[in-house]
Parts: structure tokens; sequence; C-alpha cells
């Protein structure tokens, strides 16, 4: 339930703010594709040490990348992320994102 408004966040850092940054800067000398590889390495670093959240978050962070500098849109991208993400860990991870982190403080 929290992880697309997560995911939204997640979006609004990596991708907004790096990506869109450097793509809208006036003097920038990247192009494109660069930006969004740059964005999407630093993206799937951020879910180290977990190797299958890495090379998942790297490919889907180069297609929210291209959306985006299309687009503009952090929020469909945040909900997606979040819904996904939910997902992947839920299916290919096998566990519970809300019980590892609220789980201890509830007594579940």
């Amino acid at each position: 339930m929290f992880y697309p408004l997560w995911g939204s966040i997640q979006q609004f850092l990596l991708i907004g703010l790096v990506a869109g940054n450097l793509y809208d800067n006036p003097n920038r000398k990247l192009n494109k594709h660069i930006i969004v590889l740059f964005a999407a390495t630093l993206f799937a670093l951020v879910h180290y040490p977990d190797y299958w959240l890495i090379g998942g978050t790297f490919i889907l962070a180069i297609f929210y990348g291209y959306v985006y500098l299309k687009e503009k849109n952090l929020y469909v991208l945040g909900i997606f992320h979040g819904w996904l993400g939910a997902l992947f860990y839920y299916t290919v991870l096998d566990s519970d994102p809300f019980y590892e982190i609220f789980g201890n403080l509830l007594n579940l």
C-alpha cells in the first residue's frame, strides 16, 4: 500500500533530479542515452547488495528514464514503480517488504 509512495519518491530523487537536470541543462554535453544509462546505474546501485534488485531496477530505470525525458510525468512512473516493485518483492524475492520494515515494530 505504501510502496507506490516510496516508488514516487525514488523516481523523483533519481530519475527526476538526476536525469531531468542533466537533460535540461542548457550547457549539456551528454546525449540522452548516456544520461539515461548514468541515471539507471545510480538507480541500480541504490539497491545494492541484492543482485536481483540491482538487475531489475537497472533494466526498469532505462525504461523509466526514456519515458520521463519524453513525458516529464513522475506520478505515473512512481505508481508503476511502486506496484511493480511490490510484486517483484513478493514473487521474485519471496519476501514481504512491509513485514521486514514494520513487522518487529507492530509485533507481527
